[in-house]
């Protein structure tokens, strides 16, 4: 199962993964507009969103 674990098969996916560091508030806004965007209907270009606290960081 671990050798097709990223579409290393003849799957074509297009997708941009980004990511982000900020405050509580300024994610909370994001999140309502990612809301508000799905809820008018745009389905051209999905859109997920999360919020991950972290507690420790390597540097």
């Amino acid at each position: 199962m671990l050798d097709n674990w990223f579409a290393n098969g003849s799957e074509q996916v297009d997708s941009i993964f980004l990511f982000s560091f900020n405050e509580a508030p300024k994610a909370e806004t994001t999140m309502i507009a990612v809301q508000e965007y799905k809820e008018k209907g745009h389905d051209k270009f999905l859109i997920r969103a999360f919020i991950m606290p972290f507690e420790k960081a390597s540097h």
